[in-house]
């Protein structure tokens, strides 16, 4: 163990050295070669406050499979938060919760008018990507989640849609079995007013802070240097 520091308690910080931040970027780059933070940390700059692993400033410097593999993870978080705020817009009305329901009615309409899906679109590209980290995805996810995209073209009035809203009352009983709660009073009176409402970001929050703390400790120790 190294020596205790003097005035542990009072200097002490949780900020990298140089020699800390080099070891934990080749660790990453021995353990996940290629890797999306494989790349961020080997040639990006410290960022702060991006909400989303596209919306990065060095996000052009991917190589061009990774950046291909980035573009389909915006697409489906984007296309399929409409999905998450219908499902929220439904269970507020089911509550009579008005506030909320017209919070979420306009964030749905907000995102109707915003979403875009790519005019070449291939879900066997797709597919094929999303089943390197999960082999398991089951046929009814892949409808689900295919029959979404195609509704989500719709655009404004998709918070009426009565297929959109057959769907997400679909798959919510498909899921949750009994406990739906669209379909269970007890488990609706006990939604707390937001579920999975926010856009998928795939862990990058957590991501971006250590990857900040690499870099930042990096680019000091070249500046001091």
């Amino acid at each position: 163990m190294p020596p205790r520091p003097e005035r542990m308690l009072e200097s002490v910080t949780f900020e990298l050295t140089a020699d800390e931040a080099l070891y934990l970027r080749e660790r990453i780059h021995v353990s996940a070669p290629g890797s999306l933070l494989d790349v961020f940390v080997s040639r990006a700059r410290p960022a702060r406050h991006v909400p989303f692993a596209w919306s990065h400033p060095d996000v052009a410097k991917l190589p061009k499979e990774l950046a291909k593999t980035l573009e389909f993870a915006r697409v489906f978080s984007e296309v399929m938060h409409g999905a998450s705020l219908l499902y929220n817009l439904m269970l507020a009305e089911a509550r009579s919760m008005k506030d909320r329901a017209a919070d979420y009615r306009a964030r749905l309409e907000e995102w109707a008018v915003q979403v875009r899906i790519p005019s070449v679109w291939s879900w066997d590209e797709f597919w094929a990507v999303a089943l390197l980290s999960n082999r398991r995805i089951p046929a009814t996810t892949r409808r689900f989640v295919e029959q979404w995209f195609e509704l989500a073209s719709v655009g404004a009035g998709i918070a009426d849609e009565g297929r959109g809203r057959t769907l997400i009352r679909d798959r919510e009983r498909l899921t949750k079995g009994s406990q739906a709660r669209l379909h269970n009073r007890r488990a609706l009176e006990l939604w707390g007013g937001s579920s999975g409402a926010g856009q998928l970001a795939y862990r990058w929050p957590i991501v971006e802070r250590m990857l900040n703390d690499i870099l930042k400790a990096i680019a000091k120790s070249a500046r001091a240097g």
